[in-house]
């Protein structure tokens, strides 16, 4: 019966699936052809390449190797090479533990546990890569402990903040860090210099699939990984102080339950951002929809405002953003929503609602909700009259509320079949 561990995998090249091929590393002994070798922690295994693949692996049968035993086949092979050419000694050596790796497969085991002078194991080699899956790669994000509370609820999202900028961070994601190494190098130089000193930071240890991240060159760092998409609470696996002492979710958030005023102005007046955060359950949330879901086409502001008591949390709702005429087209417009966007998770938020003015005059070609699109929100539904959307974001926040237009609909044409026919 196969015993199921999770192992770490250190590597520099890309790939979805092991084989022997991802086996033997040109800057690795020879020994790197009795199979794939995996850590049995997570920090040994990233010492051997930039990524660190986190690897599901069901052995039958594993054969406990003295590291005095792995010596003696080095050994063993050096007098057999003798006096060798180096290309054709590293062909050899290749074969010949491929040959040890064969007869060990023939004897029925299928992993090697590389059992070091102290009796403890922290390298397994797995003979058979098939009895391999991978399941995710470890990657490293910076937050300000503030921020905790709403990414216990709606996880990360893609978006770009206020240091995005001086970073060359253009487009909305998920920016991390490869490995341990990476983030300490980055907080003591680039990245530390864009926090305040009395800042208290965290560091989150992500799992995210294979596939999902992409790396991006930056000015002044080696490399971050830039990753697409939302990225769940359940995807952090660990939480650090700046020493990698662990830390755990707040269970509260960090702001005390009142209502918070967000305010923004550019310094030359081009533009203008308000709006609040306020607990799921203060009366302000309807007061903000009452004039903006009037009417007969939609949820009214009493439903909507019901779903949200029902989720709890805290909300943010924009109440509106101008940028004048002569300037827009120049970034403010993205300057405004994202400071809009820091403030309001600092706040506690981990529901937002908008509703986007498609009647309200814009540059030509210019799509309103699209640009709200790049921060996360989606269309919930049309409020009334359809000349406005009310937008939103937060985990299962639009689902709910599309949910509730749909009962609303039904309720209406429930409504209008049981009316006295005239």
């Amino acid at each position: 019966m196969s015993e199921l561990r999770t192992l770490y995998h250190g590597t520099s090249a890309t790939f979805g699936r092991f084989s022997l091929d991802f086996a033997v590393r040109p800057d690795m002994h020879g020994n790197g052809a009795l199979g794939v070798w995996l850590g049995v922690d997570k920090t040994l295994a990233a010492r051997f390449g930039d990524r660190c693949l986190v690897v599901e692996a069901g052995f039958e049968r594993v054969y406990p190797m003295p590291i005095d035993e792995l010596a003696l086949l080095a050994r063993d092979f050096g007098r057999l090479a003798g006096d060798m050419p180096d290309d054709e000694a590293a062909v050899a050596e290749r074969a010949y533990y491929r040959a040890h790796r064969e007869r060990l497969l023939a004897q029925g085991f299928d992993a090697i546990d590389v059992v070091e002078v102290s009796g403890e194991t922290h390298m397994m080699i797995a003979l058979d890569p098939e009895k391999l899956s991978i399941q995710g790669r470890l990657l490293y994000h910076v937050t300000p402990e503030a921020n905790l509370y709403s990414i216990s609820k709606q996880g990360l999202l893609p978006a770009t903040g206020p240091r995005s900028a001086d970073l060359g961070e253009q487009e909305p994601a998920v920016y991390c860090f490869p490995n341990r190494e990476a983030v300490e190098d980055a907080l003591g130089n680039w990245l530390g210099d864009r926090f305040d000193e009395d800042e208290p930071l965290a560091i989150l240890e992500l799992q995210v699939p294979v596939g999902s991240e992409a790396p991006a060159e930056l000015p002044g760092a080696a490399f971050e990984v830039v990753v697409a998409e939302r990225v769940p609470p359940e995807a952090v696996k660990a939480i650090y102080n700046e020493d990698w002492t662990t830390r755990f979710w707040p269970t509260a958030a960090p702001v005390p339950k009142h209502r918070c005023e967000i305010e923004i102005d550019t310094d030359d007046i081009e533009g203008r951002l308000s709006g609040f955060v306020v607990d799921a359950e203060h009366r302000d949330i309807e007061q903000y929809l009452e004039p903006r879901l009037g009417g007969e086409d939609c949820p009214d502001h009493e439903a909507v405002g019901e779903l949200l008591r029902q989720r709890g949390g805290r909300v943010a709702l924009l109440k509106s953003i101008r940028v004048i005429e002569d300037a827009r087209g120049e970034g403010w417009g993205a300057w405004l929503m994202e400071q809009f966007i820091e403030q309001a998770t600092a706040a506690g938020a981990t529901d937002w609602l908008l509703v986007c003015d498609e009647e309200e005059l814009q540059q030509p070609g210019f799509d309103l909700s699209a640009w709200y699109e790049r921060y996360g929100f989606q269309t919930a539904f049309a409020t009334d009259g359809d000349v406005g959307l009310l937008m939103a974001k937060g985990e299962g926040l639009v689902e709910a509320l599309r949910q509730l237009h749909a009962e609303f609909e039904c309720e209406q044409l429930a409504g209008y079949s049981l009316a006295p026919a005239m």
